[in-house]
């Protein structure tokens, strides 16, 4: 019949593509993180963020007490800000396409791994640079060398850290940065997509992200090396602090790191492991070793440490730990870390 015409079309009850709709979640169930575990991650984040900053203003304020400067002033403001960067990557971590755009999402995917790695590398840096400081001190001492050692002289394990850091995270953003990606976690027997996730993915990165956990994991060891090396001068390496910390730290990076593999589409479970590792590793980090030294700075005193070991090695004369300044000090003016070869007051091995 030439006046005849059809129309032939598919009756569909579900959505079996989630790029087939615009606004997916008006069509099937999201799964969010809880408001909760956000309400956590904000608390964390404000908790370090106080501790950080205090830390740092005491640090400015008590710089010359001697239990600031043992501990190396410079030193001291690296990890606090290192631990600051590292914490801000938690108000990125926790957003999701209830109040955000894709254009949004897609900054805050690219912007958190940089927060993250580079707060991260920032504070294990200075902490090998601090260590490495000290045993580069003694070795002078010993060689009866007055030079001083100054902070710019160990300042290159820092950038060194950071650029390897930074060449890794350039390379893997040119080919494969994380991106906002919403994907289809369950379906009907029909095939149709009954619920949806969003989360930061990127298709092939696994390479990328071994590089960065290697470089963080040897400068890690490196730094817990060079603490245990010069364990027996823990008044100005800080070592048995120093150790605790770094202890701490890679515990938390070798027990996250497979975890957050491991429960990659829960995106409740990955995000309060993520939040947990960055909060726990920062927050100790700040109490174990710089919170101490605001202490004894604001109480006057110098903390506790086996002198014996330096008496009889003719490193440093015996003084009291009240906030005196000694007459003999491995401390020049501003801080600067001399060594000095002195008379032991007491005959070697009495310690």
């Amino acid at each position: 019949d030439l006046c005849g015409w059809s129309q032939y079309y598919t009756v569909s009850s579900g959505v079996e593509d989630v790029d087939d709709v615009k606004h997916i979640c008006w069509w099937v169930e999201c799964v969010y993180i809880s408001e909760a575990l956000f309400g956590a991650g904000y608390f964390l984040f404000a908790v370090n963020a106080v501790v950080g900053v205090a830390c740092m203003i005491g640090i400015l304020v008590y710089r010359k007490a001697k239990a600031v400067r043992l501990a190396q002033p410079p030193f001291l403001l690296l990890l606090a800000l290192g631990s600051l960067i590292d914490t801000s990557s938690i108000i990125l971590m926790s957003r999701d396409n209830r109040g955000f755009t894709d254009t949004e999402l897609e900054v805050t995917c690219a912007a958190w791994p940089w927060l993250v790695s580079l707060g991260h590398i920032i504070t294990t840096g200075t902490l090998v640079a601090k260590v490495y400081r000290v045993k580069s001190m003694l070795e002078k001492s010993r060689k009866l060398d007055r030079a001083p050692v100054r902070v710019v002289d160990v300042a290159g394990f820092i950038a060194l850290f950071v650029l390897l850091d930074v060449i890794v995270l350039v390379a893997w953003y040119a080919t494969d940065p994380f991106s906002w990606e919403v994907k289809a976690t369950d379906e009907d027997n029909n095939g149709f997509i009954t619920e949806v996730t969003g989360f930061c993915t990127c298709d092939s990165c696994s390479g990328y992200l071994l590089a960065l956990l290697t470089v963080h994991f040897l400068a890690l060891v490196y730094a817990n090396i060079l603490a245990y090396q010069t364990r027996s001068y823990a008044t100005i390496s800080d070592s048995k602090s120093v150790n605790t910390a770094l202890f701490n730290s890679i515990q938390l990076l070798l027990l996250t790191t497979p975890l957050v593999v491991l429960v990659a589409d829960d995106v409740n479970i990955s995000y309060a492991i993520r939040v947990g590792f960055v909060a726990l590793n920062n927050l100790s980090v700040m109490v174990i070793i710089v919170v101490p030294k605001l202490f004894c700075a604001y109480k006057g005193v110098v903390p506790e440490v086996a002198m014996g070991s330096m008496i009889a090695s003719n490193m440093i004369t015996p003084t009291a730990t009240h906030e005196k300044t000694p007459k003999h000090s491995l401390l020049g003016d501003g801080g600067a870390v001399r060594p000095v070869q002195v008379e032991s007051r007491l005959p070697v091995g009495t310690a």
